[in-house]
């Protein structure tokens, strides 16, 4: 393998999980990138110079197990490219709703179990994730880092272990914290308890994950002020968080992740009284919105639908919407773009 051409190759597979662990295991192939992460259709992989990229091919278009081809470009087809543009269109999509009862989670990256909250993914402009990792213990992840304009995680339930580039220490984010991972800083995830439950939201919907193999985390540098990408990671923490009355209709708190995304998305969750209809507290804006915690009831023009915890839902800024808290108190956490 050492007097391989430092040649670029597409390997076609129907088995994209069985050729990868050929080339690590059998090969001795370094990963280099996943695309995309929740459920790989392409993975990158080199070893002396010599680089292949595994691609699912559809079911029955191989005459044998693989097809391989010598290709000029290592990403084909595959950066969506640095912004989000205006992906989505005004009025293209007005109300959608994601049932957690609909759907079994597809096995991703590192084994991390992916839900998909947008299977229309909004024209490409937003991934939402419900990912869970049920067995405590050490999660078999590597240092990464994503190509994207924003990128949230949000813990719903246990906690997670996680570490990133120039922010220290390890530390824990438990179940109501969040953090703004900034496009292009190193992390990883190393430990889970709890029967971990995280919302992850990404812009855009697909989008590169490269393997870091040069710096390990955490590293020695602390430099908590720094930019990537012009954004600055930011971490949100339940214990310290302030609810303000909001308009009556409960409370809001406000996670700070907003200024620091650089490009128009904030992050704020709700807390909805028990009471009558009124209308969805998130302004101008266009919202995709996850129910953490109790039930709902929306009313889109006459369209009512019922939500429970685990369910999510897109309403853009143009649309009618109204609510009602039934039983209890409920919480949303809210992505505004």
């Amino acid at each position: 393998m050492t007097n391989l051409p430092k040649t670029n190759f597409t390997l076609w597979t129907e088995d994209i999980d069985s050729a990868s662990e050929r080339l690590t295991r059998e090969m001795g192939f370094e990963l280099d990138f996943v695309f995309p992460a929740d459920n790989p259709r392409a993975v990158g992989f080199s070893r002396n110079g010599f680089k292949v990229v595994v691609r699912l091919a559809p079911e029955g278009s191989l005459d044998g197990n693989f097809d391989l081809k010598a290709v000029d470009d290592w990403l084909p087809g595959l950066d969506p490219g640095d912004s989000t543009a205006e992906v989505l269109k005004e009025g293209s999509v007005e109300f959608l709703i994601s049932d957690a009862a609909e759907g079994d989670g597809i096995t991703g990256r590192a084994g991390m179990s992916y839900r998909d909250l947008l299977p229309g993914r909004l024209g490409g402009l937003l991934i939402a994730s419900h990912i869970s990792i049920p067995e405590d213990g050490p999660v078999p992840d590597y240092v990464h880092f994503h190509r994207v304009d924003f990128q949230l995680i949000y813990c719903l339930k246990g906690r997670v272990l996680l570490v990133y580039e120039d922010q220290g220490d390890p530390f824990w984010l438990e179940a109501g914290d969040c953090v703004l991972q900034p496009t292009g800083i190193r992390h990883r995830v190393l430990e889970a308890i709890g029967g971990l439950e995280v919302l992850e939201v990404s812009s855009p919907a697909e989008h590169l994950t490269f393997a870091e193999k040069t710096l390990e985390l955490p590293n020695e540098k602390k430099r908590l002020e720094r930019k990537f990408g012009g954004q600055s990671f930011a971490r949100s923490l339940a214990r310290e968080a302030v609810w303000e009355d909001f308009d009556e209709i409960g409370s809001r708190r406000e996670t700070g992740i907003g200024s620091d995304s650089g490009v128009g998305f904030t992050v704020s969750v709700f807390r909805l009284k028990l009471g009558a209809v009124a209308g969805f507290p998130c302004g101008d804006s266009d919202r995709f919105c996850y129910l953490s915690k109790g039930e709902i009831e929306l009313d889109f023009g006459n369209d009512i639908r019922k939500l429970q915890t685990g369910d999510a839902f897109f309403v853009s800024k143009q649309a009618p919407l109204e609510y009602r808290v039934e039983w209890g108190e409920c919480e949303v956490v809210a992505v505004l773009f």
